[in-house]
């Protein structure tokens, strides 16, 4: 029973993913996998003992023998990691923070390729390529990756001609780490927007605000810099999201804004919103996929 119910958390987490091929039992990379990611087609596994595993279309993007449904080893003492489109980035248990895959000028270690002459973006570093240190958590978004340090303080780097770093600027690519704020708790990188929760619980948004997905002035195109736009929320999601966020406040209540197409917001209509709604109250964990989104509550259900 216990095996069942895992796989089955296992195959929704999964479903979160952009293009996840197939389904994925707790079995297939051992025994009690605690963390999992996906995106694009590169699918990454975190055990208990803090092995990370690497299989899927992203595969050859790692120093791994071969492709496929297959999850091999790759590296230890990682406690958390992320797939963004082309690349993947993992913390380790000393806070260091790796990258590798191809670099679109994505990485932060300051080029956009490694090798001269060779066009961008399709070389790819089969090796991890360490960027910083000190690093307790980060959200890696399609083409950018937002770090929180252990002083509090969030570093951004990657692509930004929306402003989805936000350091001010619509500068093309961000080569390396920069500032972008202090006090930072959490973060969470979408496709092209970024949400941070800062230590008083205020949450702040900035990028790009196509149908209202950082829930600032709708007549706003994009913000370069953090803006405020509601207190009081310990939990947010948007790596998952294609154009939507979500955010759960200390009294329990979930939030919710900006694509709504498909109803992925949850509100009971098909209209985008650059204005946070409440959804449902007695809320615990909540996960943004491209177009839906999970919740669970205080009693457990899903």
């Amino acid at each position: 029973m216990k095996k069942r119910i895992l796989s089955c958390v296992l195959a929704v987490i999964l479903c979160l993913g952009l293009f996840v091929a197939f389904p994925v039992t707790a079995n297939a990379v051992g025994n009690s996998p605690k963390t999992l990611s996906a995106r694009a087609g590169t699918q990454l596994a975190i055990k208990e003992d803090g092995s990370l595993w690497q299989w899927g279309h992203g595969s050859h993007f790692a120093n791994l023998s071969q492709t496929g449904h297959t999850p091999k080893k790759f590296m230890d003492g990682v406690t958390t990691a992320g797939a963004g489109s082309v690349h993947v980035v993992a913390v380790k248990n000393d806070g260091s923070l790796w990258v590798w895959g191809i670099n679109n000028s994505v990485f932060g270690n300051g080029i956009t390729d490694r090798v001269e002459g060779v066009t961008p973006g399709r070389y790819p570093y089969r090796d991890p390529v360490k960027i910083m240190d000190d690093v307790a958590n980060i959200s890696v978004g399609s083409a950018h990756t937002m770090a929180v340090k252990t002083d509090g303080s969030l570093w951004g780097w990657g692509w930004n001609y929306d402003g989805r770093v936000g350091n001010g600027t619509t500068e093309e690519n961000i080569l390396s780490p920069v500032l972008i704020m202090n006090d930072v708790v959490a973060v969470s990188a979408g496709d092209s927007h970024t949400m941070a929760i800062k230590t008083d619980g205020s949450l702040w948004v900035w990028g790009y605000n196509q149908g209202g997905r950082i829930g600032y002035d709708s007549s706003v195109d994009y913000l370069t810099t953090p803006a405020k736009i509601m207190g009081d929320v310990i939990a947010v999601s948007a790596s998952g999201g294609g154009g939507h966020s979500m955010a759960i406040k200390t009294d329990g209540s979930l939030w919710g804004w900006g694509w709504n197409r498909q109803g992925q917001l949850g509100t009971g209509t098909y209209e985008n919103t650059a204005v946070p709604i409440k959804i449902m109250e007695n809320v615990t964990a909540v996960e943004t996929g491209d177009s839906h989104t999970i919740a669970v509550k205080t009693d457990g259900s899903l």
